[in-house]
């Protein structure tokens, strides 16, 4: 079975990219973002300058997309290119004018090396003398849910409705010791989507042709081997990570058009059944397999206190003018950093 914090860094990724805006073809889209940590790491952050609001200008033309990150002052210190005709990825440092290249080929090993790991199982620790560690079994549980309350707003002079997202994952967790017999346990994780989307704006069909040659390159579309071969071998062994990617997909269509503003809150939680029971703050005798699985997990309560982190995204600008072929290539006076042999 596939580790609680590689599984929930997986689930993560998979919403965070499921309510992103989405860009499209000859569009350029300046937006001001925002990533809240809470907690004693968020705490970290802010001493080391995070929590704070980035800007960022992204572009679509065809097989090209760029991003641009913006400094304070509005000036562009790092660039992100995607070029589908050459298969590279190009990384441009504008203080320093260098510019770095990564290959599709070479993402892709990159990758599959990071995803082997998913698919071995975890070896048999040896025999000791070790006190025994009690039996657990753990059953997953997902919802994934899309409504439209029907409110309405304006961002980027654009109308955009309301289109809320929402995620749960749930492990019920046995556990059975021989001093203590049958224990159980819940935890989990919530992700709460609020997105304001215009269906009306030109791009969604051409974004959705450059996702869709962007994967087939990579060689991730259902149906091919290898790379796309290795992930549903992951899927295959982990369940559980098969079943959120299957319930996003069923349900992703009803997110079309231009997420003009977006606000996600990622909420994790952890319950004894001494705690749901008693619903007691003192220790719950949780059992020490399950500890192990939701250490981190708080109390579950009707407040805000077991919340991760909180992404927030706004649309400033949104224009369909035809963009320059230019932006899309590695400027002349540009040093290309070599690879180390």
């Amino acid at each position: 079975m596939i580790g609680r914090s590689r599984f929930l860094s997986t689930l993560l990724c998979i919403s965070l990219t499921a309510t992103s805006s989405l860009l499209f073809a000859d569009v350029m889209q300046e937006k001001e973002s925002k990533v809240k940590i809470k907690g004693p790491l968020g705490s970290a952050a802010k001493l080391f300058g995070g929590n704070k609001p980035v800007r960022t200008v992204h572009y679509y033309k065809g097989d090209f997309s760029r991003t641009d990150n913006l400094d304070k002052k509005g000036k562009v210190k790092q660039s992100s290119i995607v070029d589908l005709q050459n298969e590279r990825f190009i990384t441009l440092d504008h203080k320093k004018k260098k510019a770095k290249i990564l290959t599709f080929e070479e993402w892709k090993e990159m990758l599959t090396s990071g995803l082997r790991g998913l698919t071995l199982q975890p070896e048999k620790e040896p025999d000791s003398e070790e006190e025994e560690q009690p039996k657990t079994e753990v059953e997953w549980s997902f919802s994934v849910d899309i409504n439209e309350p029907g409110e309405t707003k304006v961002f980027a002079d654009h109308p955009s409705d309301r289109v809320d997202l929402n995620m749960k994952m749930e492990a019920d967790i046995t556990t059975e010791d021989k001093d203590k017999g049958k224990q159980k346990a819940k935890g989990g994780l919530s992700i709460e989507s609020e997105n304001w989307v215009n269906k009306s704006l030109t791009g969604p069909e051409e974004m959705r042709r450059f996702g869709e040659k962007l994967f087939q390159k990579l060689g991730m579309n259902p149906g091919q081997g290898g790379l796309a071969g290795l992930l549903a071998s992951v899927m295959k062994n982990n369940e559980q990570l098969a079943a959120a990617i299957e319930k996003m997909r069923e349900e992703g269509d009803k997110l079309e058009g231009v997420i003009l503003s977006n606000h996600t809150v990622f909420k994790s939680w952890g319950q004894s059944d001494q705690a749901m029971d008693k619903d007691q703050s003192k220790d719950t005798g949780m059992p020490k397999a399950v500890k192990g699985m939701f250490k981190k997990f708080g109390k579950k309560k009707k407040d805000d206190s077991n919340i991760m982190l909180e992404t927030f995204s706004k649309v400033k600008r949104h224009d369909t003018s035809t963009l320059s072929a230019g932006l899309f290539q590695i400027p002349g006076n540009f040093d290309i950093e070599q690879k180390k042999e």
